[in-house]
């Protein structure tokens, strides 16, 4: 905590390193582990909440759980304001959106505004050595995914629509936090990476400042 007006504290988190499933950390932002400290901070009275991120992304269920615990702490009614480090991108975005006042700096790397996952198979390796991969299956995705013989178009359009989904979910919600439409998002979206100069030209954060300006700016929110 850093001190505020007389009687009240700024609660501070710091998201940094990779975001992950579970409790992993410090070093890694394990999903789990912050959330439980935002929410064991649901008690505390505190003046506003800063989230120092410094994060290039991570697992999107380990972000959603960091957002839906920073939401429960903006439901208080107490200002969220995101300070951006080095890179703040793709999942280290996604944490920022409950921010009500967002500060980047000049160099940041932000955005990837995007979601992909990666299946890895060896059938084309393993067919240079002769191996195949054959079988009687009850329906087409039992087996699946099968690593030797590739993914089965059903699965593989399964997964595609499950990384459309999650990218529709993402853009909605920096839509909602920026005041624009998701198509006005995923103009900007599609993954590509911005410089903190650029994303506050696009309308992606608010005001060029570090970390102490960040905490300026909530003692007196």
């Amino acid at each position: 905590n850093e001190p505020s007006r007389p009687g009240k504290a700024i609660g501070v988190v710091t998201i940094a390193g990779m975001i992950v499933d579970g409790n992993a950390g410090p070093g890694t932002a394990g999903g789990d582990r912050i959330a439980k400290l935002l929410d064991e901070a649901q008690h505390e009275d505190i003046a506003a909440l800063v989230v120092r991120v410094d994060s290039p992304g991570g697992s999107a269920a380990a972000s959603e759980r960091i957002r839906e615990a920073i939401e429960r702490q903006k439901g208080r009614h107490i200002p969220v304001v995101v300070s951006m480090a080095n890179v703040a991108a793709s999942g280290g975005y996604w944490v920022s959106t409950p921010g009500t006042k967002v500060f980047a700096e000049p160099g940041t790397i932000t955005g990837s505004i995007g979601i992909f996952a990666v299946v890895p198979t060896f059938e084309r390796t393993l067919s240079q050595y002769g191996i195949t991969s054959d079988g009687v299956k009850t329906t087409p995705i039992s087996g699946e995914p099968d690593l030797a013989a590739g993914l089965s178009p059903q699965i593989a359009g399964m997964l595609q629509a499950n990384i459309e989904h999650g990218y529709a979910k993402f853009i909605a919600l920096v839509g909602a936090a920026r005041g624009k439409t998701p198509q006005q998002i995923d103009a900007i979206g599609q993954g590509r990476v911005w410089d903190g100069g650029t994303a506050r030209q696009k309308g992606l954060v608010d005001q060029f400042g570090n970390l102490d300006d960040a905490l300026a700016f909530a003692a007196g929110a």
